[in-house]
């Protein structure tokens, strides 16, 4: 149960989250990174702001040598899952999805020079991959 205080809030969390994403894909447009979507028909809360790349191990590494946190909250799909017996013969997209995603700091107390300083060390780390 989410506790009421937190609901009051909820709204002001998620246009922070909006607003640090929407930085986000203002200054990784140009870098070969696969950055997340919104549907004309929706609004996406960034709960996480999960980006693609194959060398993400590499980039993960590259960041944190920076300093920047980052996280792989999925690192199966639900196929790979041992109970399924081996779905990326049947399902490689997402295997290959799940090997590739990263996902970068966004939480609505994150400053305007931090959201700047996560994606310069994104970008200098896609450049040197």
């Amino acid at each position: 149960m989410i506790p009421f205080f937190k609901l009051v809030r909820l709204a002001a969390w998620t246009g922070a989250r909006r607003r640090i994403a929407a930085r986000y894909r203002t200054r990784l447009a140009d870098v070969l990174l696969d950055l997340p979507t919104e549907a004309a028909e929706a609004r996406h809360v960034y709960h996480l702001f999960t980006v693609r790349r194959p060398q993400r191990d590499r980039l993960a590494k590259a960041l944190t040598d920076r300093g920047v946190g980052t996280a792989v909250y999925y690192p199966r799909s639900v196929a790979d899952q041992p109970m399924f017996g081996g779905g990326e013969r049947r399902w490689p997209e997402a295997s290959r999805a799940a090997r590739e995603v990263l996902s970068l700091p966004c939480f609505a107390a994150l400053s305007d020079d931090e959201v700047e300083r996560v994606a310069a060390a994104v970008r200098r780390a896609c450049e040197r991959l």
